[in-house]
């Protein structure tokens, strides 16, 4: 049991409210009755009043198990089970201050207004943690939106974008875990465009968290870091890595609080080896540990009261202000192009899967991050990176799911249609070499051999091992005819990771001020060429709980209304120029989902996993030629004038959700595919993730990062922190 030293205070402006509090208070002193705060948990308290402000902190070092009751203000105020729960409408504020002496983390949960809701415990730690067995499930109202009964943060009915202090993009592990790590004060609306229990990168992530823990004796701080620089080819920044790295067992202990449920070997955690890790240090939930963390995290987030999630948002834009610092976003929500000014975004939405085809990523991974940041005029950094995962199911008419690499872990074999390990004629680890160079020997397989995928063979494993490890591989496989038992599965390579991303600090923070990015977005410099298997999740944890140290920018005045909208003329103007614009819908709508399909394609074909300049300058001018198609459309037009609009507030649109979202994914697509081709053809050499048939080898001259601003890129080495553009960098079409 660990001690606390709580202290609570609670502004009381009803003389009833105070008479009852004082004859409470009187009982307490009398009885050594204290306030609950969890089951079995010591607690420090000392009860003081002064004057109209209320502070309860009695000396006590004992187990609590009642319940107690107060009012204030003519409300009833019950505790319990870590919460102080509140009924009734009139205003309130309320502060828990917990000093924690380890690096505990406590989240809140609420509850119906039935089951009273708690207040927000507001902690000195980043990180926050909740046992919500016993509080009723917060519920999700039509639109996806969070029902909250606490009256600090009143969420219920339509959505007041005015209201809120940060916005978080993103519902994978690097939004939710955003979200709870910011400081408890703040008001945050968590932002998706699916629904709220939308498939993200997060949830696909079979394979665990890689993190150094007390199980295994002979593993360090030190090896984790050695392995994570090896497979980054050069380009990782070390200062990035050993954060990284040293923050790995305090994550693991928060997901624990957080009701993670790892799979264990007794009483330890069980651990299991992947490719390019010297040591098995992969912490997994059978072969669902990504969803089983996003799963912990969402059910937090929708118990903290001061957050409120809300889907079926698309987030076109960030707004800046005159001095180009991030003052809120533009999005579509329920009909309307709106405004949200906040003091600060943070950009989570994944990495950019699905510019590529094939590719294990979910279909909202559209790159939207990236390509926000860089219309912002966020520095980007080493896009030409992207992973592309060895093994995915193939086969005609299925879904291009990821086989998770802790399958060759824990003793898989990679063979051809005749059976021969042919792993070991391209590296000597054979399975386990680092994940891009299987990929490239898969690739390099297929087309000497003209076959159309390689083969995963579990048959020698234990059975037993392979049903515990492994349940949901062996159902997806059985669903589409195969017996992981008794055959071979049938894989290839697809597109998974994208090492490069928008530039940020250990903090999160990027070029702009006000807006942060976090998760596959950001581009932190752990990963460097070539990302070590079951890093992501944990940069995604390590990199998000530093938002509390987030520097919120001034708060702006919220935009006025359109003026012009006041006047019947100019109404009809801006009705008539909407109008005009959308005339020809269908007709707009088939160009777009037209481009939307045909991106992917292009980028598969020209820069995939083994590149070439020239293939890669004609796939340059295929895009330049869409993006034309794509920017002249009256849609398009309309919607680029009214987000350039400095004094848009909201304006309805006549157009579906579906429509507003098939056109943001497709320009964000455009934009990335452009982005990495140029980073690609700028690198002439081969590194880590990316190889160039024309220049099949490394070049020392290029262990240095690709950096882009706007139309602008150039090479910066590692560690001599060139983030400003140099006078002579080259200019990219824009």
């Amino acid at each position: 049991l660990r001690s606390y030293t709580w202290k609570f205070e609670v502004n009381a402006f009803c003389v009833e409210g105070i008479f009852r509090l004082m004859a409470f208070l009187s009982l307490a002193l009398v009885s050594g009755a204290v306030l609950e705060t969890s089951p079995a948990i010591n607690i420090r308290n000392r009860c003081v009043s002064r004057n109209s402000r209320i502070s309860v902190t009695r000396n006590c070092e004992e187990n609590i198990s009642s319940t107690s009751a107060i009012s204030a203000n003519g409300r009833q105020y019950f505790t319990g089970s870590k919460h102080f729960f509140t009924k009734g409408k009139a205003p309130m504020s309320a502060r828990f201050d917990l000093d924690v002496q380890r690096s505990l983390m406590f989240v809140e949960s609420s509850a119906e207004f039935t089951e009273p809701d708690c207040a927000v415990p507001e902690t000195i730690r980043p990180e926050f943690v909740a046992d919500t067995a016993n509080v009723a499930r917060t519920s999700i109202v039509p639109g996806g939106v969070r029902k909250s009964s606490n009256d600090l943060y009143p969420f219920d009915g339509d959505v007041d974008w005015n209201r809120f202090d940060v916005i978080v993009v993103g519902v994978g592990a690097a939004g939710l875990y955003s979200a709870l790590s910011l400081p408890s004060h703040l008001r945050i609306a968590v932002v998706t465009k699916e629904g709220v229990d939308s498939t993200c990168s997060s949830i696909w992530a079979q394979g665990g968290i890689a993190a150094v823990t007390d199980v295994d004796p002979l593993d360090s701080i030190e090896l984790h870091e050695d392995d994570t620089i090896a497979a980054g080819d050069g380009l990782c920044d070390p200062d990035a890595v050993r954060f990284l790295v040293s923050k790995g067992r305090e994550c693991i202990d928060s997901l624990l609080r957080l009701g993670t449920s790892f799979d264990k070997h007794g009483d330890d955690l069980a651990l299991t080896l992947e490719a390019a890790h010297s040591r098995a240090r992969i912490l997994h939930v059978g072969d669902a540990t990504g969803r089983e963390l996003v799963r912990s995290l969402k059910e937090q987030v929708l118990a903290r009261p001061n957050i409120r999630v809300i889907d079926h948002a698309v987030v076109l834009d960030v707004a800046l202000d005159e001095q180009d610092s991030c003052r809120g976003a533009m999005l579509f929500h329920e009909g309307k192009l709106v405004f949200a000014p906040a003091r600060a975004v943070i950009v989570a939405a994944g990495g950019g899967g699905q510019v590529y085809y094939p590719t294990s990523n979910p279909t909202a991974i559209t790159g939207d991050s990236a390509a926000i940041g860089w219309r912002a005029g966020a520095l980007l950094r080493d896009l030409e990176f992207v992973q592309f995962h060895p093994t995915t199911f193939r086969r005609e008419g299925a879904p291009t799911t990821l086989v998770t690499e802790a399958v060759r872990g824990e003793g898989a074999h990679i063979v051809d249609e005749q059976g021969r390990r042919f792993m070991f004629d391209y590296h000597a680890a054979g399975e386990l070499a680092p994940r891009s160079t299987v990929s490239r020997s898969i690739f390099l397989h297929l087309q000497t051999t003209g076959a159309s995928c390689v083969y995963l063979d579990l048959r020698h494993l234990p059975r037993d091992k392979v049903k515990h490890r492994f349940p949901n591989l062996i159902e997806f496989c059985r669903t589409w005819g195969v017996d992981v038992h008794s055959q071979r599965i049938p894989v290839a390579p697809a597109a998974h990771y994208w090492m490069g991303g928008v530039f940020t600090d250990l903090n999160g923070q990027t070029t702009v001020r006000g807006l942060y990015a976090v998760g596959e977005a950001a581009s932190t410099g752990v990963h460097g060429a070539n990302r070590l298997a079951s890093n992501s999740l944990l940069e995604c944890l390590v990199f998000a709980s530093q938002l509390w140290k987030l520097q919120l920018n001034p708060d702006h005045p919220p935009r006025p209304t359109r003026t012009s909208r006041d006047h019947p003329a100019s109404a009809q103007r801006i009705d008539a120029s909407i109008a005009h614009a959308l005339h020809d819908l269908p007709q707009q709508r088939d160009v777009v989902q037209r481009l939307r399909h045909e991106v992917p394609r292009l980028m598969g074909e020209f820069a995939g996993i083994c590149r070439d300049g020239s293939r890669m300058e004609a796939a340059l001018q295929e895009l330049q030629e869409w993006r034309t198609q794509l920017f002249s459309l009256p849609m398009s037009c309309l919607l680029a004038s009214l987000l350039a609009d400095p004094e848009l507030s909201e304006v309805a649109l006549p157009v579906s959700l579906e429509d507003i979202r098939t056109w943001s994914d497709t320009r964000n697509l455009l934009d990335v595919a452009q982005l990495i081709l140029q980073s690609a053809v700028f690198r002439t050499e081969s590194r880590g993730a990316h190889y160039r048939a024309d220049y099949p080898h490394s070049d020392v001259n290029w262990e240095a990062h690709t950096l882009v601003h706007r139309d602008s890129i150039w090479r910066a080495k590692i560690g001599d922190g060139q983030v400003v553009r140099p006078a002579n960098a080259p200019i990219i079409a824009s």
